[in-house]
């Protein structure tokens, strides 16, 4: 267990603490260039070397000042406060990341921690990643502590949960109110009530396909695997992909060997990344031209394909699994992203492609196979 002490060094050891650090003009050469904020701590958690980015922060002019204080104290931590011990002694204490981190570090071992803030006096909130590092230099024991100014991250995860979830419920109010008026009406009227309810699936369907990227993408997304049919998820994704504008011309074909087998997987997960490729190879075709989709059994893998005549440039195809790249300008880029994102690293499959002249473009899912339990019913 580490041994916590509140006690301070004096101020002739922070002095000498300070200068063992700046007379190494190398070590604080290079601490200067680095873009985040870069503290250095002694054993009692207070601050003996400080690159010029915390002055930004803090918003002041000289750096003397924040030697022998606490990150807390130095921040103006409205608990930094409350104990006359200072930071790191109140009840609250315990639960902040840095000071977390700093304790793990001071008995040797590197931390990543989320840290809360609210200054006293201003009720400016910060919210910091902070990085702890042990380090000896002869023979002496320190702690660097950088900080990352992570506000606009968290504002940015609020505001994507509030928006999905507020379009999520206008979409499925609309879509709602359309299961309902399933009335017979005149001709020219009966046209509308399928626009608006094939318009509010397709919300759903997009709203739904960015909420899984960044859940994917911060590693917070929950499978739910299951025993699913093949045939059943490729009639349900040419049902979805017939809503889109682009297919009217489009013709969509089930390969005739198609093999109907039972897999275990995210269902939900192997549709959006199914249809993300029946999208692509739809929009390549437009305004007119044939995509095939199907799937089949090779040995202890189920392979899903996706087939269209149009054959990729060279350029193209080097780029295409890269965020935000597109043939369709910018903005685009995430569906082949997407794609392998989801089933590399979270459907335990794998992806490829050929494109040429004679085969047109062939897009390859393949995903291992579970055997069937006994007891499961399908």
């Amino acid at each position: 267990m580490i041994e916590i002490s509140h006690q301070r060094a004096s101020n002739e050891t922070i002095n000498e603490q300070k200068n063992f650090f700046l007379d190494n003009n190398r070590t604080t050469y290079l601490l200067d260039k680095v873009p985040d904020v870069v503290l250095i701590l002694n054993e009692y958690r207070q601050i003996i070397y400080s690159n010029n980015n915390l002055l930004r922060l803090i918003d002041a002019e000289i750096i003397d000042t924040v030697y022998g204080k606490r990150p807390g104290e130095v921040l103006n931590c409205i608990h930094s406060k409350e104990n006359l011990l200072g930071c790191g002694t109140a009840e609250f204490c315990n639960e902040c990341g840095a000071y977390k981190a700093i304790i793990s570090s001071t008995g040797g071992v590197k931390d990543v921690q989320e840290c809360r803030i609210i200054q006293e006096g201003t009720g400016i909130a910060f919210d910091f990643r902070v990085y702890t590092t042990p380090i000896e230099i002869d023979s002496r024991n320190f702690v660097m502590f950088s900080i990352v100014d992570i506000s606009n991250e968290k504002r940015k995860e609020v505001l994507e949960r509030t928006f999905f979830h507020d379009l999520v419920n206008i979409a499925l109010g609309i879509k709602s109110i359309m299961d309902i008026l399933e009335i017979d009406l005149p001709d020219e009227l009966s046209k509308y009530r399928k626009l608006i309810k094939t318009s509010a699936t397709r919300l759903l369907e997009e709203i739904n396909a960015q909420k899984q990227l960044i859940a994917a993408e911060n590693y917070s997304l929950i499978l739910d695997n299951k025993y699913i049919c093949s045939k059943e998820i490729i009639c349900e994704v040419v049902s979805l992909v017939e809503f889109y504008d682009f297919v009217e011309n489009v013709e969509i074909k089930i390969a005739d060997d198609m093999e109907d087998f039972i897999i275990f997987s995210d269902k939900v997960l192997l549709r959006r990344v199914i249809t993300n490729l029946m999208k692509n190879a739809i929009e390549a075709e437009y305004p007119d031209g044939e995509v095939t989709i199907g799937c089949y059994l090779d040995n202890d893998e189920a392979r899903f394909w996706v087939k269209n005549k149009s054959v990729m440039t060279k350029d193209v195809q080097l780029q295409l699994f890269q965020r935000s790249f597109s043939t369709k300008g910018r903005g685009r880029g995430i569906g082949t992203y997407s794609v392998k994102l989801l089933t590399e690293k979270y459907l335990g499959g794998r992806v490829d492609f050929s494109s040429s002249e004679e085969k047109g473009t062939i897009f390859n899912l393949y995903y291992p196979i579970k055997p069937i339990e006994k007891s499961t019913e399908i």
